[in-house]
């Protein structure tokens, strides 16, 4: 198979085998996320809005954040072909523009019809950012 379609096969995968991925949430990905989804007003993208908002400087999408988890999923465990079927998260802490932030998941069951429950994190040094489990069907 092709490099660019990596995929961990079902019977390949070990309890406890993890994946990460090291960011930095730059003030180009916000905008450029925030412009994908049409936020043009909001405290992640004004620093006038962010000033008076609970954070008091601007901050990421949650769900910007979360879809590096989603990336990691797809591209490395288990990969290519991957099909998520459902998904908990909690947010426990904001990340601010220009902050490094490292997302993990963790194989923590292997069902039945190639499912797998997977933990999923992201931290921000020793700061929890969110935490979740989700249930992917592999490929193969």
């Amino acid at each position: 198979m092709d490099e660019r379609y990596y995929h961990i096969p079902y019977d390949d995968l070990v309890i406890g085998q993890e994946a990460s991925l090291q960011l930095v949430m730059s003030e180009e990905l916000v905008n450029a996320y925030s412009h994908l989804i049409g936020d043009k007003e909001s405290f992640h993208v004004s620093e006038e809005a962010a000033q008076v908002s609970r954070f008091k400087r601007r901050v990421a999408h949650g769900v910007h954040i979360f879809s590096y988890v989603s990336f990691l999923i797809g591209t490395k465990l288990p990969g290519f072909g991957t099909i998520y079927l459902s998904q908990k998260i909690d947010y426990h802490h904001p990340v601010y523009i220009g902050e490094e932030i490292v997302c993990k998941v963790r194989v923590l069951e292997k069902m039945s019809s190639k499912r797998i429950r997977l933990e999923t994190l992201v931290h921000m040094g020793e700061t929890l950012i969110l935490s979740g489990e989700g249930i992917v069907m592999c490929w193969r």
